[in-house]
């Protein structure tokens, strides 16, 4: 059986509400299920490498079920798993939600069920596609859809009880019969109704052609807030004032377009429709129900406005009797009829009706018969070849005048931003600009962890195995990727032809790998040339280029989102060298996740590609340039890296989904209205032309159509930004005082906790009435101080009275007071123990007495000392000069009720020393959790674990890196952070060792501490001291590190510690609680930094002489360098096996106080 390890914390975890999971999970029934290990070995073994080879996983889908129980003091949760034949495995737990407050309940559950598919999923080896759950646990937790979709890559399904997708399909009395599991079982059979053949949801489109997006809005993939944080504020708030206005007017939108799946039209559409839901407004989406032979004339007459159809193929007299029978056909049976969407608007129908491409100009007309002051929008795709269509006679004239005799009854013509995508017979006073757009949130976009990866990448290649295809062997293998279409306009040839010069280049270089060569896309249900053009590429491929067939992959992906995400993701540059272009979109995606481009300057590219920043620009065709910049940018690698940054922050907003239903908003508010628009207004509809929205010019290159177009200077009166400000902070104001006052009305004022410990308030001083505010920097960075200030010093152990010994490192564990200390005499060095006398706070000891000593003979150096939760002990020591190896000893300290007194047993019990010849340099830390692993070692380039249990020791090594190690840490229950001498900060799962580089420092790497759960302090070896926050830091992609080359380039981190004042730094560690980082040094004083603004603490102005000062923490002298800094969080009053309550009723408080070795002296600072 495959061995279960604990959950790994997501980064939405609350840690206060660590406890209630716990207790949650240990008193009800778990999941029971068994997976084979022998059946899943290389499966594992391909997850562990991240490799896209071997089977994918299993799918399975699940069902969540709630219910209030004990007259709602209680809430049961079960998750039952299924596959599409049968019933698995289940799981039911019982919250007592009395014990914390209402608004933690819904954190609890989500991150309980966050875990509990995680875990699941990380144990069996298989993938999760789809969970079910009732609305009314959304409503307890609404972060949980969003969550499961962004983190586990889970499609949620919100099935409400009152509409369409009603949980008792059954009936009513059946459902009320059936336990809590039962009913967790049936939902999940309903949610497998929502998944095709291939695992992907089924596309739904109603009788009308309503385009059912997301099953109706059932499957809930993100929420208003997660859209929030994809765009500037400016941006956000400009959409809110527009959405409001529809919502409170009640404007209706309709879009009509040819397909409801494949093409960039379809995507953006489904994207729209997903935004709008989520903001209230009414967006709907319709589509025409398909005839046979008609999507070929429109494909047709596609190619033939671009220019790459047949010169002889033309839009016959029959074709366009075709094209208006179909078009009338829909239109009279599904849209012009009661409760359709072209019905006059006072009965119900659109307010705006906007038509996409050129398959359904027809319906213009038709709309504006029947309600002729009906605003209409036509929205050009396309790349319209307007030289072309002014030559008399040519195809291209003729099939556009036929289109334009309805087209030009619209009231808008919006075009794709290039000004000779507009023919010249379009009035200039009717033409507005707006790019594609992308979804960032969905499937094709959003950032998925290795293991959805790895699934992926394991689907694709099978499917390349299906058809005898080459695999892409990631992450062996390296590759560019081209994805588009198979379409004549993609310019797939001259992709293949690029790579063949590239290979040739690159081949005789030196030491150079090459890359595959990866072509994909989807296909579309109105693109009949898909399967022609694919059958040409491989006849080529098998003709022409034989000796790179299994260097070339060429492939229709499956409709799989996800699919086409990871392959541009993982890709290492890519290619649009389209001869025919609209805009383009998956541009602006490969550079928004940092991929060099290198594109044609066809259609809209040039607008999303900046020439030697981002990428490089081409000319149609020009395959040698194509393979020159390709070699440079696979052999330089410095320039991979710039362009590669520069990529990640040059897409703007207006390519996102947000962006683009801005936009729309403004047109359908203004036209719904009756404005008019003048010239300038239509031919700016952007971002930076609507009123109360700030364009950035100078980042952002969208729109620039012609010479002398610049933004708008001025706006509205009440649009400024001071006056949407102004508005902003009023209502701010009003809603926290109305918010406050609903608060104080209802609860009950409680005395607060930060009455009784200063660390945890502004000098202890809070209101009562519950009400928090928000500290600025400097208010922390004060309130740290104020803590310094605050301390009072203790002195613990002096060992003058011991003779010439001095302590180097030490620890303490904060439960039992037991301290221990690596002792240095001349020859040997020692592992003692000092135990306090009494549990009673503060600790007192008598260091004149050791209570147990384990000898490390021949060892001149101690590397480490370290205590774990489960009160095992580990210390490292080292024959650094004398070449004698290293010695790991480990023990177990003895029972609480056995420690205060003076018994005569040791502290020590059942103490192991394992031995390694080589003498390098270690760094350990002890396991934060509850587990049979109980510290991980750094010991010289390899990373190994101490494991004990039942009084006995054992150490693995698990991997290994390519350069020393010189500091760890754990970041969560399974994920350790380390970092190398070669500057490398890199994150590991020790339960798979699995491993990547993070993060590059400065320099080397000498200390790292963990600073709450997404942040780290390192120190490098050229006395740097910065943070950095590993969730948006990228590290800087060179192949090999050395941070004493001028060209070694290190992350950006979130910020620089000033005013380093030291030669050699000892040791290093942090409170997060107190907002203080502790260094040791040579310097005779502990160096304190303020962890909110980096600078170093300094002490008050007294006088030399002053009592106060010898007192003062930033003041006080020792007389040798500082050893050893350790801060330590204890529960005050603390007896070990008694109440946790004192008699005022108050409860306990966290206290953190600071230890303080220098060479015989070891102080304890605190408040």
């Amino acid at each position: 059986m495959l061995a279960h390890h604990p959950a790994p914390p997501a980064h939405h975890f609350t840690p206060h509400l660590a406890e209630v999971v716990d207790a949650a999970t240990s008193q009800n029934r778990l999941f029971q299920r068994r997976t084979s290990v022998y059946q899943k070995y290389h499966l594992l073994e391909n997850i562990r490498k991240k490799s896209w080879l071997g089977p994918p996983s299993e799918t399975i889908y699940g069902g969540i079920s709630f219910s209030f129980e004990n007259d709602d003091k209680q809430i049961g949760i079960a998750l039952a798993i299924r596959d599409t034949v049968y019933f698995l495995d289940f799981c039911e737990h019982h919250f007592s939600i009395e014990q914390y407050e209402p608004s933690e309940v819904g954190e609890v559950i989500t991150q309980f069920i966050i875990d509990q598919l995680r875990t699941y999923e990380k144990d069996h080896l298989e993938k999760f596609f789809g969970i079910a759950l009732p609305s009314l646990l959304v409503e307890k937790c609404p972060a949980l859809c969003s969550r499961m979709w962004a983190e586990l890559d889970i499609v949620p399904f919100v099935l409400d009880p009152h509409g369409p997708q009603r949980l008792e399909w059954v009936n009513m009395e059946l459902w009320q019969t059936k336990t809590l599991d039962e009913r967790a079982e049936s939902i999940a059979r309903k949610c497998i109704t929502y998944f095709g053949p291939n695992q992907a949801p089924l596309l739904q489109v109603g009788f009308r052609g309503l385009v059912d997006v997301d099953a109706g809005s059932t499957a809930v993939l993100t929420s208003l807030s997660d859209y929030e944080k994809t765009v500037d504020e400016r941006t956000w708030r400009a959409v809110m004032k527009y959405a409001a206005d529809m919502k409170e007017r009640n404007v209706k939108i309709a879009f009509f377009s040819s397909t409801p799946q494949g093409g960039g039209v379809a995507l953006m559409r489904h994207a729209l429709v997903r935004f709008s839901h989520a903001l209230g407004t009414n967006i709907k989406w319709f589509v025409p129900r398909p005839r046979p032979g008609v999507f070929r004339i429109t494909k047709n007459n596609h190619n033939i406005l671009q220019g790459v159809a047949a010169p002889d193929q033309r839009l016959t007299n029959q074709h366009k009797r075709d094209l208006t029978d179909w078009i009338l056909a829909n239109a009279n049976r599904y849209w012009f009829g009661k409760g359709g969407p072209l019905e006059p608007p006072e009965k119900g129908g659109a307010d705006i009706i906007i038509i996409d491409d050129p398959q359904m100009p027809g319906l213009i007309p038709l709309i504006k018969k029947a309600t002729p002051n009906r605003p209409v929008i036509y929205r050009s795709h396309i790349q319209i070849r307007s030289d072309l269509i002014d030559q008399p006679g040519s195809p291209q004239e003729e099939c556009w005048q036929y289109f334009w005799e309805s087209i030009r009854q619209a009231d808008l013509f919006i075009s794709h931003p290039v000004e000779a995508f507009v023919p010249s017979t379009v009035p200039k006073e009717s033409v507005g600009y707006l790019p594609a757009a992308t979804d960032w949130l969905d499937g094709l976009n959003k950032s998925m962890d290795d293991w959805d990866v790895g699934y992926y990448g394991r689907v694709f290649n099978g499917k390349c195995r299906e058809i005898g295809m080459t695999t892409i062997d990631y992450p062996k293998d390296e590759y560019i990727v081209q994805v588009a279409r198979f379409d004549p306009s993609k310019g797939i040839f001259d992709v293949l032809k690029s790579y063949a010069k590239f290979h040739d280049l690159v081949k005789d270089a030196p030491d150079v790998s090459i890359p595959k060569l990866l072509i994909c896309g989807h296909g579309s249900v109105d693109d009949p040339d898909g399967a022609l053009i694919y059958d040409s590429v491989i006849e080529y491929l098998s003709r022409d280029l034989a000796h790179l067939k299994s260097k070339i992959c060429v492939i229709h992906i499956p409709p799989s989102d996800q699919i086409l995400n990871v392959v541009l993701s993982k890709a290492r540059i890519a290619l649009q060298l389209s001869t025919r272009e609209g805009f383009e979109v998956k541009v602006s995606e490969a550079l928004h996740k940092g991929k060099p481009v290198i594109a044609t300057k066809a259609g809209g590219i040039p607008l999303q590609v900046q020439h030697g920043k981002n990428g490089y620009l081409v000319e149609v065709s020009d395959t040698d340039a194509v393979a020159k910049h390709l070699y440079d940018l696979w052999t330089d690698h410095e320039l991979y890296d710039r362009m590669s940054a520069y990529a990640l922050q040059s897409v703007s907003d207006e390519v996102s989904t947000v962006g683009n239903i801005l936009s729309w908003l403004y047109l359908a508010s203004s036209m719904s209205k009756g404005d008019k628009f003048s010239c300038n207004d239509i031919r700016t509809i952007n971002m930076r032309s609507i009123p109360g929205f700030y364009y950035d010019a100078e980042k952002k290159k969208y729109f620039q159509i012609q010479p002398g177009h610049t933004p708008q200077s001025q706006c509205e009166p009440k649009y400024t930004n001071s006056e949407i400000n102004k508005r902003e902070k009023q209502s701010q104001k009003k809603r926290q005082k109305v918010a406050h006052h609903e608060r104080t009305r209802l609860e009950r004022v409680k005395r607060t906790k930060m009455l009784y410990n200063p660390m945890l308030g502004i000098l202890g001083v809070e209101q009562e009435t519950g009400r928090c505010r928000v500290l600025s920097k400097d208010t922390l960075s004060q309130r740290a101080m104020t803590c310094a200030n605050l301390m009072e010093r203790r002195e613990l152990v002096n060992l003058n009275r011991r003779g010439r010994q001095y302590c180097h490192e030490f620890a303490r564990d904060p439960k039992t007071g037991i301290i221990l200390t690596a002792l240095k005499a001349t020859s040997t060095s020692n592992f003692s123990a000092f135990r306090p006398l009494s549990s009673k706070r503060p600790w007192k000891y008598d260091e004149r007495v050791d209570e147990g000593i384990i000898e490390l003979n021949h060892c001149d150096w101690v590397g480490s000392v370290a205590i774990n939760t489960e009160r095992y002990a580990l210390v490292v020591s080292q024959g650094l000069l004398s070449g004698k190896g290293t010695d790991f000893a480990v023990c177990k300290l003895i029972e609480p009720d056995e420690i205060y007194g003076r018994s005569s047993r040791s502290v020590f019990q059942n103490y192991s020393v394992f031995k390694r010849k080589n003498a390098s340099f270690c760094s350990a830390a002890a396991y934060p959790g509850a587990h049979s692993c109980s510290f991980i070692i750094g010991h010289g380039n390899e990373l190994m674990v101490v494991s004990s249990a039942h009084g006995m020791h054992s150490m693995g090594r698990f991997n290994v890196y390519p350069a020393d190690i010189m500091a760890v840490d754990w970041i969560s229950n399974s994920e350790v952070i380390v970092g190398l001498r070669n500057s490398a900060v890199a994150l590991t799962d020790w339960r798979c060792a699995a491993s990547t580089t993070r993060l590059v420092h400065s320099h080397g790497v000498k200390k790292l501490k963990m600073v709450g759960d997404s942040k780290v302090l390192v120190a490098g070896f050229d006395n740097t001291l910065d943070m950095y926050d590993l969730r948006f830091t990228r590290a800087a992609v060179q192949r090999h590190l050395d941070p004493n080359s001028r060209s070694h380039r290190s992350s950006t981190p979130y910020l620089r510690f000033g005013e380093i004042n030291y030669n050699t730094l000892n040791d290093l560690d942090v409170s997060a609680e107190l907002g203080l980082a502790a260094c040791a040094t040579d310097l005779s004083t502990v160096q304190l930094y303020s962890l909110y603004t980096g600078k170093l603490l300094e002490a008050s102005a007294t006088y030399p002489s002053s009592p106060r000062c010898a007192g003062d923490l930033l003041s006080r002298n020792y007389l040798n360098p500082i050893d050893c800094v350790r801060f330590e969080t204890v529960v005050e009053p603390y007896e070990y096996g008694k109440s946790t309550q004192i008699s005022d009723g108050r409860n306990n408080t966290r206290a953190t106080t600071l230890l303080v070795g220098s060479s015989e002296i070891i102080e304890e600072w605190s408040m």
